[in-house]
C-alpha cells in the first residue's frame, strides 16, 4: 500500500518544523544547504515513522521503519512516492531478506516462503495467497 501526504500537507509540515522562510525574488522558496536539507529530511522521516506508530530502522536506504511485520518506507519531504521508488524499495528489501533468514529480524513478524515456478504462476493467476498453496 503506498499513502502520500498532499503537497499542502508537507507544506504546512515543513513551515511549521523549520519556519516559513521568505521567498526568493522569482517567488520561489530559497533552497537549503545540502546538510540542513539532509536534516530535514531525517526529521521528517522521523516525524512520520513516530506518527505511524513504526519502529524505525537503520543502515538502509529505502527501508525506513517496520509496523505490524510490515516495512515503511518515508518518501522525500518535497515529494510524493513515484514508481521507481517502489522499485528501489523492492530491490533494497529483497537484498536485505535475501532467502527470508533475516525478514523475522527486520519485521518482527515469522515469514514462510512458498516457491511458485513462474509457468505455474501465470497459469493459475492467483488473486489470493491460499490459491497457491494448491500448487
Amino acid at each position: 500500500m503506498v499513502q502520500n501526504l498532499g503537497k499542502y500537507e508537507r507544506q504546512a509540515w515543513q513551515a511549521g518544523e523549520f519556519g516559513g522562510g521568505g521567498a526568493g525574488a522569482d517567488g520561489a522558496a530559497p533552497l537549503p544547504a545540502p546538510e540542513e536539507a539532509a536534516a530535514r529530511q531525517r526529521a521528517y522521516t522521523r516525524f512520520l515513522l513516530q506518527l505511524y506508530g513504526a519502529r524505525p530502522l537503520n543502515g538502509y536506504t529505502w527501508l525506513h521503519g517496520v509496523r505490524a511485520g510490515r516495512m515503511v518506507h518515508v518518501a522525500t519531504v518535497d515529494a510524493p512516492v513515484t514508481p521507481g521508488d517502489v522499485t528501489n524499495i523492492v530491490v533494497e528489501f529483497k537484498r536485505a531478506v535475501g532467502t527470508g533468514e533475516n525478514a523475522t529480524m527486520l519485521t518482527g513478524v515469522l515469514w514462510q516462503y512458498l516457491k511458485v515456478p513462474q509457468k505455474d504462476f501465470e497459469q493459475l493467476q492467483p488473486t489470493e495467497f491460499a490459491d497457491l498453496i494448491a500448487l
